[in-house]
């Protein structure tokens, strides 16, 4: 008796594989909801403007984009990465339209800054010349 209950097969790992890739979708599915929820479907894309005043000489003015948000993009990003970890968070992702996401990884439009605590918030693009 001893030796049918000793000798089970082990579970395969394909069926690890798959249960863990629906968890990871079922999470980024989620964080996708609150990041078109914080939006209010506006492309969160903020860009950087130089404006000359004549008192005040160079001021540099930020911009969100008017367009209708249609996709999601990470800010944290890496070969592998996207969608795992801290990049699947809400706060580490923007809803952009596909004007500026196209941009963005073009890298037309560069980070300037951001608050590492709350980035899609806080990111600031500036256009590259």
């Amino acid at each position: 008796m001893s030796l049918l209950t000793d000798n089970k097969k082990p579970r395969p790992r394909l069926l690890d594989q798959r249960e863990k890739k629906a968890e990871q979708a079922a999470v980024e599915r989620a964080e996708n909801m609150k990041v078109r929820k914080r939006s209010g479907r506006r492309c969160e894309a903020m860009e950087r403007f130089e404006c000359f005043d004549r008192f005040f000489g160079s001021v540099f003015t930020d911009l969100r984009c008017r367009r209708y948000a249609s996709q999601i993009h990470h800010l944290l990003g890496g070969n592998g990465r996207r969608g795992k970890g801290e990049s699947a968070l809400a706060e580490n992702k923007q809803h952009v339209c596909a004007e500026c996401h196209l941009e963005i990884t073009r890298h037309v439009l560069v980070l300037v800054s951001c608050d590492p605590k709350n980035r899609a918030a806080t990111a600031v693009y500036e256009r590259k010349r």
